[in-house]
């Protein structure tokens, strides 16, 4: 499947829990990826995640989960889609975005760097590294310098950095600047929202 790079608003009192309890990040999004599943197909997915480094009893469990996900009930498809509407999923496109955004394959200067991955570390591994957080005033700052970016520019930086623009995880090419317009545009309109209701943001990888 890939990284895929997620933003979820997150408020202010639950920033504060997350700096008493790390932990609880992985808990919180755990529990969200679980939504929407039965108790019997969350025991597997469970009993997967324990047993990933061992092959023959992930592959047992991997043909467990695919007999228990045909069961009735076992998926309540309107649950995971209010989930997922939590938060903002960027797919695989999360590191070109990065890229034409700040003009920087890895890190970036803030605020348009803290955009997608800049943030504190907090918590446990998710996958590809902890979850990373951005405090509300984080993110108003983040929100102004991404509406003052015009769909204009963002396409002549993905005509004009073509060559170093290949080095971004996942690269679609010129033929998916619709898709990278697509979730750029979004990523304005979550960071404005998130800005106008004085969140904070975790950002991370899985």
């Amino acid at each position: 499947m890939g990284m895929i790079g997620y933003v979820r608003q997150i408020t202010p009192s639950e920033l504060d829990e997350f700096r008493r309890n790390p932990r609880s990040v992985r808990q919180l999004l755990r529990e969200e990826t679980m939504s929407g599943f039965s108790p019997a197909v969350r025991a597997i997915i469970q009993r997967m995640d324990r047993s990933r480094w061992r092959f023959w009893e992930h592959r047992k469990l991997d043909a467990q989960l695919r007999e228990a996900m045909e069961a009735p009930g076992a998926v309540d498809v309107d649950q995971i889609r209010a989930s997922r509407e939590k938060g903002l999923c960027l797919e695989k496109c999360w590191h070109e975005l990065h890229y034409l955004i700040t003009g920087e394959i890895d890190e970036a200067a803030p605020p348009l760097g803290n955009a997608i991955l800049g943030g504190t570390p907090i918590g446990e591994k998710l996958g590809y590294g902890p979850a990373r957080y951005l405090t509300p005033d984080q993110v108003r700052q983040v929100a102004a310098a991404l509406v003052a970016i015009s769909r204009d520019e963002l396409v002549r930086r993905c005509a004009a950095e073509i060559p170093r623009h290949q080095r971004a995880y996942a690269f679609g090419g010129e033929d998916d600047l619709d898709v990278t317009l697509y979730f750029f545009d979004r990523l304005v309109r979550y960071y404005a929202e998130a800005a106008e209701c004085g969140n904070a943001v975790l950002l991370y990888l899985r």
